[in-house]
């Protein structure tokens, strides 16, 4: 599967790659079908390139990492040797990355390399981890942790190949200061500006999908490399606590994360892949090899044309793939085949055996398990840099079931390109929040459930029922407000049971159901009812229930551009998910009671 996955990618990426243009500087390059530019990362695919040369002697992914090699050369590095994300960003941290790939690559295939090819990517190979060892003391105190543990790790991979002591004793440095960022219950934190912020709550700056994909996986780099058992030990410590946030389809559970907004179901946008932090160690622990099992078989699921999509409904939705998942995520497979790693599936992961409810005090996330289903519940208080992005107030940002699966996942409230060059605006649609809420509107400002940073949640656990209950006050992204609500939720084996009340007049709540727009959908005046290929999932309200109508697409009706459709639900990119978007009406200080439930389909 893994030996598969790679060339199936490789191969998609060779689809895009310019070969014959009269523009030189676009030549080798890698065009993307979404953003339809190069994103200056793409070189990253030199090492899964150079390693489908290797193992199976076709040449013509060799020849390809080298016309890479020569593009990136041309366009994504500057004078002082720095490489920048893109060419209208000048973002020069990404360096790191670069140093790894091709580090990584001269390890384990120079072997292949014609003198002249391993040469230069040694002498670029020097440069950028100069670069970075000059670079990380600037950064440090001001930007995100990963890039912290990328450099440790980059060195390290620099010293092995290199041998240059300064590069030993800097990625020591710097990766026994990222100890001191993974907080008693084991979370990496730091995935913010500055990466020690701490919240009036006392919440850190978390990213699951930072933390799993990126910074795990360099911390085990470095500590393999340089045999440093204390950072051994911690990493082996933290992933046990972040594979709790593992889903039994394996995905990962970001719907609270710092940096939701780059939030894939699979993981996140442009960082690197599970795979190169629990795979590695699949041996040692056969559970994390179950984590990178899910996780790739998730990915192949999400797989079209040889690209990786944003999520598992970007093709229900029409929408096309980026080429940054691809070429970020190859690399994580590449290595753990390096390891000697094969697919072993069949183990159970954390998540399918839970029961009752975990809390996390530097995120102020509640997971809850009982029966059939798993949810998370935020009043996190952090914000990554926007307002109204991530969604707090006692939200239920997660909503899982075992046979329909994800039935919830939040987005960011209101969409926004954070990071523009490594986002994708939607061709069909505004991109709509699927995140629950009340919500009321007063001369054009919203005022939500999900903005109150403020909120406070409880719960109680008895035999039958587990009961979540979030208290706040409906506020705007600056935080103004004043109008209190209530919102419950009851998990029996059976059902999941919400009630709302809020003190605002002309106040709604929104329950956007995921659904693809082939999924049948009846709607009564107390029930909608969903079909999905497995499964039927019934919402009931007994004053009253109905389905949004949905503004039509963007496009001009009268301009076909073959990505225009008859659209039947709401999309965001944020996990990558389409739904139904359900609507109650609710009446000032009464109680509306609303019940999910889902029948297996025989």
């Amino acid at each position: 599967m893994y030996q598969e996955l790679v060339k199936t990618w490789c191969d998609g990426l060779l689809q895009h790659q310019i070969t014959n243009s009269p523009h030189l500087e676009y030549n080798g390059g890698i065009m993307c079908p979404s953003c339809t530019g190069i994103h200056g990362r793409c070189a990253d695919a030199i090492y899964p390139l150079t390693y489908l040369a290797d193992k199976t002697g076709d040449m013509q992914y060799l020849e390809s990492a080298k016309l890479l090699f020569q593009w990136s050369e041309r366009n994504a590095i500057v004078a002082d040797g720095a490489y920048i994300n893109d060419s209208n960003n000048d973002w020069k941290g990404i360096t790191v990355f670069a140093a790894i790939s091709l580090g990584e690559t001269l390890y384990y295939h120079d072997h292949i390399l014609d003198d002249d090819t391993k040469l230069m990517w040694t002498e670029r190979f020097k440069i950028a981890s100069e670069y970075m060892y000059d670079l990380i003391d600037q950064l440090i105190d001001n930007t995100n942790i990963n890039y912290t543990i990328a450099t440790a790790a980059a060195l390290a991979i620099a010293d092995r190949y290199l041998g240059v002591p300064k590069y030993k004793a800097k990625a020591y440095d710097l990766a026994h200061l990222a100890l001191e960022f993974i907080d008693s219950d084991g979370l990496i934190f730091g995935e913010g500006h500055p990466p020690t912020a701490i919240t009036a709550k006392g919440c850190r700056a978390v990213d699951l999908a930072y933390n799993t994909e990126e910074s795990l996986a360099n911390l085990l780099t470095y500590a393999t490399i340089e045999q440093d058992s204390v950072v051994y030990d911690e990493v082996i410590r933290s992933m046990e606590t972040h594979m709790n946030f593992m889903l039994p389809d394996g995905s990962w559970d970001n719907s609270w994360g710092a940096r939701n907004a780059k939030w894939s179901y699979w993981g996140s946008r442009s960082s690197d892949g599970c795979q190169n932090a629990y795979g590695i160690l699949a041996n040692e622990n056969p559970v994390f090899g179950e984590v990178a099992y899910r996780n790739s078989r998730l990915m192949e699921s999400c797989t079209q044309d040889g690209l990786l999509l944003g999520g598992p409904m970007y093709a229900s939705a029409g929408e096309p793939a980026c080429s940054h998942h691809t070429f970020a995520h190859v690399k994580s497979i590449v290595t753990m085949l390096n390891h000697g790693i094969e697919p072993s599936g069949g183990l159970s992961l954390p998540v399918e055996s839970a029961q009752g409810v975990r809390f996390y005090q530097s995120i102020h996330v509640h997971q809850v398990a009982k029966g059939p289903w798993r949810a998370s519940v935020s009043d996190y208080d952090y914000d990554y840099d926007v307002e109204e992005g991530n969604p707090t107030g006692g939200a239920i940002t997660l909503l899982w079931h075992n046979t329909a699966g994800p039935l919830v996942a939040a987005t960011m409230t209101t969409y926004q390109l954070t990071e523009p060059t490594n986002m994708q605006i939607p061709f069909q649609q505004s991109p709509f929040c699927q995140t629950p809420r009340i919500e009321y509107a007063q001369d054009g400002v919203y005022y939500r459930s999900i903005n109150d940073k403020t909120a406070a949640v409880t719960y109680s656990e008895e035999d039958e029922a587990i009961t979540v209950t979030a208290t706040g006050v409906l506020r705007d992204g600056a935080q103004a407000g004043s109008t209190a609500y209530t919102k419950q939720y009851t998990f029996t084996d059976n059902s999941v049971g919400l009630t709302v009340r809020t003190e605002a007049g002309a106040a709604v709540y929104r329950l956007p159901v995921i659904s693809k727009n082939t999924d049948i959908v009846t709607v009564s005046a107390d029930t909608v009812q969903i079909t999905t290929d497995n499964a039927n999932i019934t919402v009931y309200c007994a004053s009253g229930i109905s389905v949004e109508s949905i503004p039509q697409p963007l496009s001009n009706p009268s301009f076909d551009n073959g990505k225009a459709k008859t659209l039947s639900r709401t999309f965001n990119p944020v996990a990558g998910f389409e739904a139904v978007p359900i609507l109650f009406s609710l009446q000032p200080n009464e109680e509306t009671e609303i019940l999910i439930q889902v029948l297996e389909i025989q």
